[in-house]
């Protein structure tokens, strides 16, 4: 049966958002339209991901514009909604993408071996090297490090990581996230990805330029998201 690589790469993200949420310490819930969290996101992370493109979803929209305050953002998974009309601006839009697991072509060696944080020295080292969290936020909580299907991969130089990624597992697919470092480095990690779950798709989203570097290794474009944020 042929696989739809845009649900599953959106499945994919909502199920990384609630992990997010559960580490720090916050219920979820999943309707049959949209993934949501009533309570405040740490940055950069939405309070809901559409998970399809039923109206109905201005349903889940109602209730968390009621329970918190203004800024909080939402993930129009398909680019569907339109929501001026709700006080609602554009952030940033961005496309899926997948690359379907097929053998991945000889690529340039990198500086060291793709590493693994394993306990919350390392994680704390990834986070520093990523280098965008926002002063006092914290984003990636050690209880990360206890998720099965969760990873932080990196490429050291002299102990420390100037490369990497995190990635998380579903189904059908392997969804990557949080780049950083030479496209070279970032490349290696995501062909560790392929080759550690050869048979699942790598997916993510991300902006043009991204998508035109990640093309040259296989990956295509799934179709267009917009982040939206309640003024």
């Amino acid at each position: 049966m042929e696989v739809n690589w845009l649900q599953q790469a959106v499945a994919n993200n909502a199920e990384w958002c609630r992990i997010i949420a559960r580490c720090h310490g916050h219920s979820s819930y999943e309707s049959q339209h949209a993934w949501y969290c009533r309570e405040e996101m740490p940055p950069f992370y939405p309070n809901l991901v559409t998970l399809n493109e039923a109206p109905e979803i201005l349903n889940e929209v109602a209730v968390l514009e009621s329970t918190l305050p203004s800024g909080w953002g939402l993930k129009d998974s398909f680019a569907s909604l339109d929501l001026a009309s709700y006080r609602f601006h554009v952030l940033s839009t961005a496309d899926w993408y997948v690359r379907q697991p097929v053998e991945w072509p000889q690529l340039p060696t990198t500086a060291g071996a793709v590493r693994k944080a394993e306990t919350e020295k390392d994680l704390s080292a990834w986070t520093d090297a990523w280098a965008e969290t926002p002063p006092g936020s914290s984003i990636f909580k050690p209880q990360l490090l206890e998720e099965d299907l969760v990873q932080f991969l990196y490429i050291e130089q002299e102990g420390i990581p100037v490369a990497g990624l995190a990635m998380n597992l579903s189904d059908q697919v392997v969804g990557i996230s949080n780049a950083f470092g030479h496209p070279r480095d970032v490349f290696a990690c995501i062909r560790h990805c392929a080759e550690t779950h050869s048979s699942k798709g790598i997916v993510g989203y991300g902006g043009a330029a991204e998508l035109h570097g990640l093309a040259r290794s296989g990956f295509r474009s799934l179709g267009r998201l917009r982040i939206w944020v309640k003024d």
